[in-house]
């Protein structure tokens, strides 16, 4: 494969571009960096030939950088204050041609806070699934893949303007964050909705429509108090996109004699002492799938591209964090070039990863705040909680005993020991890549309830998948089915989620009980403060979270049965205390003596 490539690199003819079929990246950049240089990229027929000169006056050009295929030029400027000027490729070999002229623009930057914690609560959206508020976009010239809404694994026609039209919606049901997938172009021939095969990192697909319409939306996002988290990815693009299909050079991606070979999905190589060689060189340059390139993030010009672009888009969207799709995939000292150049440019700006990894020990690892005896430390500021989720998984799908039932819970926030900011984890039950809550505990809403209690209250972030609020289930196995159509976002939908319109009882009272905890969540300073718990007894497991003044009694009756339980065993947080009220119910309930509580039900008591 590598031999095919090479070939195609080295073909060579004369400088045959314009300004209009040149591809930049990126298109312009900003003035007031710590780190004012920019790397630029040009591609275009035989652009290496060119050269390039800068009609700016305070940016200056630094260097040229040219690679093994001839179509690409590289050019390192050191921005100045905000300014336009021409960027000119003259013809270095036959200099009597007319030069090619490129508008540049260095802009100020703007001057906002960044960053998300666990006073937020955050809604992941498939923006493919969620709403089609433009059907005009749902087939757009030169995009291989057509809409079709019939189809579980094809487009259905979601975009940007229809998570804008209903932003009231998610700001009252008490969200002040969101998370979508990704939104970039991915121009690929099938199962391209999801976003994660991107053929374009600088621009939104059309089909969600422009990078206008999604700094838009950011803006309106902000207006109604939420914050945005941007999905990227560095692990792997799409097969489709310009880099891969033309690469700069050989070492821009992984490519194997034996032709596509795949990652051994092993995130566990990446800190393991006693693992292989083989076996790590299959984690980390290992292919996520056949139409999936691997990225070398070890080349220091595409780690650049990749940095930049983070920047780009954070500074030109106003994000307020990024998550890093499958982040032990990567090579993990070049994330850590990654970490300290967002932090060091965003300070408050919040990087998430997405570590898929089933226990704690294994989280741990690219937890913040930890430098491990292999001298490894993350510089990220979130992770994902994938123990917390198989705990509530399995716990809730099992008999209650020592150490199993809702003990298996209790247990997974003991191991917060290993880390020294448990409460930046993003904690979760549901994503697009798991089955639908609802049908994990087979359509026990009693359950379901427990679950989201705990979400809600527990320490670190809380995220809802779209959709969960109204109990939609996996009706079939296949990722398509793990993302549906939301209600009310198509025209001729029957139900609405939106606005509540035909949903069944048991729908609207999940909808409702999230809205609860989550507005309750929003205005309470509790569950950014310490969590204090119990060992449970008799499937009860009680928890407090506290803050000054501010204190929350959580009781969760995991049991088939009532249960009564002695108030005195909690006196140490209850302190003075002696009623509350119940934050789903509204009732008042008395903190003396015993308290009664349901089989499979869960209290919220604001003391």
């Amino acid at each position: 494969m590598k031999t095919k490539f090479l070939t195609a690199l080295l073909a060579a003819s004369a400088l045959n571009v314009s300004a209009q079929n040149l591809k930049v990246q990126p298109e312009f950049w900003y003035s007031g960096f710590k780190n004012p240089e920019v790397q630029v990229l040009i591609y275009g027929e035989n652009v290496s030939r060119s050269k390039a000169t800068i009609t700016a006056k305070e940016t200056k050009l630094l260097s040229e950088q040219r690679v093994q295929n001839k179509n690409y030029l590289f050019l390192n400027l050191k921005a100045g204050s905000a300014e336009k000027f021409e960027i000119i490729l003259q013809d270095s070999v036959t200099k009597k041609k007319k030069p090619v002229k490129i508008a540049y623009e260095i802009k100020e930057r703007t001057k906002r806070s960044y960053g998300f914690s666990d006073k937020d609560l955050m809604c992941l959206i498939m923006p493919d699934r969620f709403a089609n508020g433009d059907v005009n976009n749902d087939n757009m010239p030169g995009m291989l893949e057509k809409a079709n809404n019939s189809d579980p694994n094809g487009r259905h026609g979601g975009d940007l303007k229809g998570i804008e039209d209903h932003v009231d919606y998610l700001r009252d049901l008490g969200l002040t964050a969101i998370w979508l997938n990704p939104v970039l172009e991915n121009n690929m021939p099938v199962c391209s909705y999801h976003g994660y095969a991107i053929t374009d990192f600088y621009k939104v697909d059309a089909r969600f429509g422009t990078n206008e319409d999604y700094k838009r939306l950011s803006e309106k996002l902000h207006q109604n108090g939420i914050k945005l988290v941007m999905d990227m990815i560095f692990n792997h693009c799409g097969s489709n996109n310009f880099l891969y299909k033309d690469v700069p050079d050989s070492t821009w991606f992984h490519f194997w004699i034996e032709g596509y070979t795949p990652s051994n999905y092993r995130g566990t190589a990446c800190f393991d002492p006693h693992v292989s060689k083989s076996d790590y060189k299959k984690m980390d340059e290992g292919w996520f799938d056949t139409s999936m390139p691997d990225i070398n993030q070890k080349n220091e010009m595409f780690l650049t591209y990749l940095i930049q672009n983070s920047m780009w888009w954070a500074e030109y969207v106003g994000l307020d964090g990024i998550r890093l799709d499958t982040y032990p995939y990567n090579d993990k000292y070049a994330m850590n070039k990654w970490c300290d150049r967002m932090h060091d440019e965003f300070p408050n700006f919040s990087l998430l990863a997405e570590c898929w990894l089933n226990d704690n020990p294994f989280t741990s690892y690219y937890a913040p705040g930890i430098k491990h005896l292999d001298g490894f430390q993350s510089g990220l500021d979130h992770v994902t909680d994938f123990p917390l989720y198989f705990a509530l998984n399995k716990g809730f799908n099992e008999e209650n005993g020592w150490d199993t039932g809702i003990a298996r819970v209790y247990q997974n926030f003991v191991s917060d020991f290993l880390q020294p900011y448990p409460e930046n984890n993003l904690v979760f039950f549901s994503n697009h890549d798991v089955e639908r809550p609802a049908t994990v505990v087979k359509g026990d809403v009693d359950k379901l309830k427990m679950i989201y209690t705990i979400i809600l209250t527990t320490r670190g972030i809380p995220c809802l998948y779209y959709g969960d609020e109204i109990l939609y289930e996996s009706p079939k196995d296949g990722d398509g089915y793990k993302r549906q159509n939301m209600f009310g976002g198509w025209q001729g939908d029957t139900k609405n989620a939106f606005t509540g319109e035909n949903l069944s009882a048991r729908e609207k009272d999940m909808q409702k009980f999230i809205s609860t905890l989550a507005n309750f969540r929003k205005k309470s300073s509790a569950f950014s403060g310490k969590l204090t718990h119990f060992v449970p007894q008799d499937g009860v497991y009680v928890y407090f979270r506290i803050n000054g003044g501010d204190k929350v009694m959580v009781v969760i009756n995991s049991s088939e049965k009532d249960q009564e339980i002695d108030l005195k065993r909690f006196e140490e947080c209850i302190s003075t205390a002696t009623n509350g009220t119940n934050v789903i119910t509204n009732e008042k309930i008395s903190l003396q003596g015993k308290m009664k509580v349901k089989a499979k039900t869960p209290l919220v008591i604001k003391l």
